[in-house]
This record gives structure tokens, sequence and C-alpha cells, in this order.
């Protein structure tokens, strides 16, 4: 008859059942979870790195993070509808959905806004009191299409609100790279305390005294060591040589 085989049990990968040290740092689960971690360095990050770009067509400003003001006058007027209080509690770099970035558009000078995953907040006539507002560009069956403008000669000129976005898209996604590499290389810096703690606590560095060793040759060419030679002092206070006899003492005469 067939056998039929004995099920197999599902063991654990090694080392799960192993009881694991409560004070062994635990790596982040997700990206969120290191920037929480990492918060401050976050922060310093979006301090010194760059949130305005130029291109031929616009320049873009990134709303940074954290609480950071960024460019209050134009996100006043792009993003009324998300005070910087609200945006300071939701926006996050790992996170890129939740940055905003304010386009102004080199051609007619006229405002768009990116926010969320491809919304748009934009008008075709910058003197214009109505905005126009598509959620997510991704969901559209049609292009955003072109917008015509009066250039100062009096010529009628187009561009490409999709190009537009496209370059916003673009910017969002290298500030946000940008930002959590520079964290990350922030994190792996040493403290300038700590350096200058351990270079207190080292030993001075003291030089060993050196013995100078005389090297002679005999007539072979053969090395000797030097023997020490000592210079004799006559009475009257001169030096002599050294293979130089001592001088004769003076017997005195009896009357």
């Amino acid at each position: 008859r067939t056998l039929t085989p004995y099920p197999k049990r599902d063991l654990p990968p090694p080392g799960q059942n192993q009881p694991q040290d409560p004070n062994m740092p635990q790596p982040p689960r997700t990206m969120q979870d290191m920037e929480r971690q990492l918060l401050d360095h976050f922060l310093e990050a979006a301090q010194c790195i760059p949130f305005e770009y130029t291109s031929k067509l616009a320049t873009f400003v990134v709303r940074r993070p954290y609480g950071l003001v960024t460019a209050p006058e134009l996100f006043q007027v792009v993003s009324s509808h998300n005070p910087h209080e609200e945006y300071s509690k939701r926006a996050h770099v790992t996170t890129m959905s939740t940055l905003e970035v304010a386009v102004s558009i080199a051609a007619d000078n006229s405002l768009l806004l990116l926010h969320d995953v491809a919304g748009v907040r934009y008008k075709t006539n910058p003197h214009a009191a109505e905005w126009k507002v598509v959620p997510n560009v991704d969901e559209l069956d049609r292009p955003l299409g072109n917008v015509t403008y009066i250039d100062e000669q009096a010529n009628e000129l187009e561009y490409s609100l999709d190009e537009i976005l496209e370059e916003a898209l673009l910017v969002r996604e290298q500030y946000c790279s940008t930002m959590i590499s520079t964290a990350l290389g922030l994190e792996k810096r040493p403290p300038p305390a700590s350096i200058q703690a351990s270079i207190d606590q080292s030993p001075p560095l003291t030089k060993a005294p050196s013995r100078d060793v005389g090297v002679e040759t005999d007539e072979k060419g053969m090395m000797t060591t030097a023997v020490p030679t000592t210079v004799q002092v006559d009475s009257s206070g001169k030096s002599a040589p050294p293979d130089a006899p001592p001088p004769a003492e003076e017997s005195s005469s009896s009357d």
C-alpha cells in the first residue's frame, strides 16, 4: 500500500526562539520608525539642505517639514487651506506624499501647488480668483494640457502643465532622498564632545631618550665601537692630547 508521508513541521528560523537581550537596540522596522528615532538628525538635515530649485520652466519651493517655516507669504497664497500648524503635524520626509511643493511658472508667473500623491492646485490666469483643483492627476484619463499666455512682446505662446507637474514630482523625490541620506550621515557622525573627551583622557606623548653610539672603522674597514675619550687637563688649566704622557712631578730640592 502507499504510505502517506508524515507532515513536516514548520520550524521557525534559526534564532527566533532564542531569548533576546532587552538592552540591545532593535533595528527600525519601517522608514517611519527610523525617522522617529533619528528625528533630531532629520531636523538638522532640513535646516542645511536646499529646498528651492530652479529650471527653465519654473521655480520650485519645497515646504519643509518639522515645523520649519518656509516662504510663508508664498504658501499662504497657494496653500491657504493647509495652515502651518496642521502641515507641521503631518509632513514627514519618509512619507513623500505629505510634502507640498509650490511652483512659480516662469512663462506667466502663475502659481501651482503639488500636494498629496499627485494632486495639483493651479490657476490658468495669474489674475484669476478661482483655483482649479485636481485631487489626483494619475486618476485622470487625460493630460492636464497646455496653458496659453501672451508674453511681453505680445506673442501668443503656451506651456505644458504636465511637464511642470513632472518636474515638481522629481524635485520632491530628490528632496526627500537627499534628506534621508543626510540624516543617516549625521547619525553616523561622532559627537564633538566625545572626541574632545577622548583626546583629553589620552596620555601625553613623550619622546624616549636616545643614546648616541659612536662607530669607528679600523684600517681594514671593520666597524669597531668607539671608546670614550678622556681629556686630560694639566695644572695650568690647558687640555692635553689623550696620548700625551702625564706631566712630570716637580721635585723639591732641599738645601
